[in-house]
Formats: C-alpha cells, structure tokens, sequence
C-alpha cells in the first residue's frame, strides 16, 4: 500500500493558495479558550491528507454532482445540514471538517471547482467561529473580553479566506468568460458563478458586521476618549490664547529675549505633539472599527447588484429572507441551501 504523503501540499503541481498564514491561523484553532482544538488541529494537520478524507467521509455524507469542466465528483455541502440549530457541534468539529475540506479542496484542479470547494470550508470555519462566539459569550469569567477579542480576530481571518480563495478566483474566471464573448458559455456558467460570487460578498458582509458589532464597546470607549480629549484641547487653546492676549500688553521685548520663556514655549509645544499623537493613534483605530461596518453594508451592495430579485427566492422561502444584520449561523444555512439549488 502506497504511503500517504506527509505534508498535504507534497506531490501536488498545483500551485499553493494566498494567504497561507491566515489558513495556518484558522487551522490552528486561534480562539477563544481553544487550547485544546489548537493542539487537536497540529495533529491533524501532521496526519494523512488521504486519512483524514475518509475519515471525514465516514462522518457525515457528501453531496456530490458531476462536473462538466473536470469530469468529477465535485464536493457540494460537505457538512448537511449542520447549520440546522437544532443540530449544532463543538467548535472543533466543525474545524476537523473544514480542514478536512480544504485538503480537498487543494487537490482541485479546475480554477472553478476549486473556489466552490473552498467556498464550503469556509462556510465550515465560518460556523466554527459563531460557535466559538457562543461558548465564550456562556463563559462567566473576568477573562471574557480578550476572549472575544480573539474571536474577532478569528472572523478577520475568515472574511479574508473567502475573499483570496472564493471571490477573487470566481471573479477572475467570470471576467475570462466575458472576454471569451462566448454567449453559451456565459449562461451556462457566468451566470451561476456570479450567484456563487454574491452569495460569498453575502458572508463576508455579515463577518464584516459581526466584528463591528462585537467591537461596539471598543468603538464606544475610543469615541468617549477622543470626546474627552478634544473638550482639552479645546480648553487648553482658549487658556493659552487668553494667557497671550493679556502678556501681550506687557514688555513683548523682553519676554522674547527670556530664556525661561523660550524654554517653557517649547515644553508647551512637547506636549501638544505628544497629545496630538495619542489623539491621532485613538481616531486611526476608532475609523477602523467603525469602517468595518461601512465595509458589511458595500459588500451587501455588491452582492445584491450581482443577482436579479429572485435568484434565491426558493432559499427565501426554505429559510427565510437574510440581510447583513442577520445572524451568521441562519446565513451559513441560507448559502447552503442556495449552493445545493446551483448544484442541482
């Protein structure tokens, strides 16, 4: 019997996805109070890729259909319907499964085939991370708010995977379509890519808006503190402008020629530089944070500029209709149910 490879990447031509730290850092299991799935996730990255797919397919069936373009099975909802709340498992679950799919994924060949593939992993870290969000918001310990910094940080990581190894790819075949002017193909396979893409912009949308709201403590203090010091100084200013005003009566010649006053001019100045420093590290984290929320309403823009109406109207109705405030765990289950009616 052939021996499996040690690394997945190890007898493979194809070249390696972007973004390969951020993977390394969902597949390592970075969470909140997730030791334990960490060490889980490095043994599973140093067994077989081959076990560990058979593994992963004595666990739960795969949907599968044919592929025009490759001539094979092509992966389609690898976790059921495991965004089903009534059918939820621990955060490390759901990561043995998308690493589980991401191994698959990388043996892909086809541009296409490839991106979907990864498309249903990160649907499987995604639902890892509103897992993670779940235990830690259950946990009553004084440690909880770094603990949800991590999980932001873990949805970070996400949004980027389904951006690098879903959006871009897909888009990028999309435009090689358009310039091919082929009209059969553009309907058969632009058309659906498309839906693929919007559905992606639709999950990172509701990343996007789930960090900001995670964030909102975060955002509140950084606009009370830079509230607080813009009332300074705008107190010390008219303080120093009256104090001006009034010595400027007195002998402006010799305050000029003071060493003293030289020396305390200048350690006024010191200290507006270093406050306005502060002010400047405050209001730069401040817009990243809130930004991200102006991030979540353009993806959805996006997505919704990409479909008429009605191109999930059935997952409206299997479902129910989702926006970008929605919950992640109700959209991971309305992508699913879309990416099945696509593959179907």
């Amino acid at each position: 019997k052939r021996a499996a490879p040690a690394d997945e990447g190890e007898g493979n031509d194809e070249e390696r996805p972007p973004k390969r730290a951020a993977l390394d850092g969902l597949a390592a299991g970075a969470g909140a109070g997730d030791t334990a799935a960490a060490a889980a996730a490095a043994a599973a990255a140093a067994a077989a890729p081959a076990t560990a797919g058979r593994d992963d397919a004595r666990a739960a069936p795969r949907l599968t259909r044919s592929s025009s373009r490759s001539g094979g099975p092509l992966p389609m909802d690898a976790a059921g319907d495991e965004g089903d709340e009534g059918d939820e498992k621990p955060a490390q679950h759901y990561l043995d499964r998308a690493v589980a799919q991401k191994r698959r994924a990388d043996k892909i060949a086809d541009r296409r085939d490839k991106a979907i593939a990864y498309m249903e992993a990160a649907l499987l870290f995604m639902q890892r991370g509103y897992v993670l969000e779940a235990e830690v918001q259950a946990r009553a310990v004084s440690s909880k708010p770094a603990q949800m910094q991590q999980v932001t940080r873990y949805y970070q990581q996400v949004k980027a995977y389904f951006d690098d190894l879903v959006i871009k790819p897909l888009q990028k075949r999309s435009a090689d379509l358009s310039a091919s002017g082929s009209a059969q193909m553009l309907s058969d396979a632009a058309l659906d890519d498309r839906a693929r893409i919007a559905l992606a912009l639709m999950c990172k949308g509701v990343i996007e808006m789930e960090v900001y709201r995670l964030r909102k403590d975060s955002l509140l203090r950084k606009r009370n503190s830079l509230l607080e010091t813009l009332r300074s100084l705008a107190t010390a200013v008219s303080s120093s402008s009256s104090s001006s005003a009034s010595s400027a009566s007195a002998s402006s010649a010799s305050s000029a020629a003071s060493p003293a006053g030289s020396a305390s001019s200048a350690a006024s100045t010191l200290d507006t530089v270093a406050v306005g420093m502060d002010t400047v590290a405050i209001l730069q984290g401040y817009l990243a944070e809130s930004g991200l929320g102006l991030s979540a309403l353009e993806s959805w823009r996006r997505a919704e500029g990409l479909c008429d109406p009605g191109t999930f109207e059935s997952s409206d109705a299997a479902v129910g209709p989702i926006n970008v405030a929605s919950p992640p765990r109700r959209v991971v289950r309305f992508v699913r149910h879309a990416l099945r009616q696509l593959g179907s």
